[in-house]
């Protein structure tokens, strides 16, 4: 965990804790497992291990910890409901999906809509309904909301 981690959580465990809810931390291992992360680091459980040790340190113990894989079948019938395909395996560089910039202009950022729908997904079934994010995921903010809305879910409250 980076400081910038521990930044984020701090401000997504005072809003769950904050409104009686329950701080979640979902371990996205569908982005671990794409690029084959396993092959170049250590292994997903002890990163989550660690990443569990180190928020309850800082006084910010989840509640729960949501594997994504375990969503896969809800993943799997969104994707499909939106015409939107699984990735293949990623490589270094990887690019997704043009999001307009805030004018609608040109493109800001690139995110795979698939792997905004597994987050999209994740956070509707464990009930998540506001969060803290980096602002190096704003843009993709706007992915978002949009995909939340395609499903019919209300887009969560997010901040930066």
């Amino acid at each position: 965990m980076h400081l910038g981690h521990a930044w984020v959580a701090m401000h997504n465990h005072a809003i769950a804790k904050g409104s009686g809810g329950r701080f979640v931390l979902i371990a996205d291992d569908v982005m671990y497992y794409l690029p084959q992360l396993q092959i170049q680091s250590w292994p997903l459980m002890v990163g989550v291990e660690r990443y569990v040790e180190d928020l309850t340190w800082l006084g910010l113990a989840p509640d729960e910890v949501v594997y994504s894989t375990r969503n896969a079948e809800a993943h799997a019938e969104a994707a499909e409901r939106l015409g939107i395909a699984r990735p293949g395996r990623l490589t270094k560089g990887w690019q997704g999906t043009c999001v307009p910039d805030v004018k609608g202009v040109g493109a800001s950022a690139q995110y795979d809509p698939w792997l905004v729908l597994v987050r999209v997904v994740d956070d509707y079934l464990a009930g998540v309904n506001a969060f803290y994010r980096g602002d190096d995921l704003r843009e993709e903010m706007y992915l978002y909301d949009d995909t939340c809305r395609r499903l019919g879910y209300r887009p969560c409250g997010q901040e930066y």
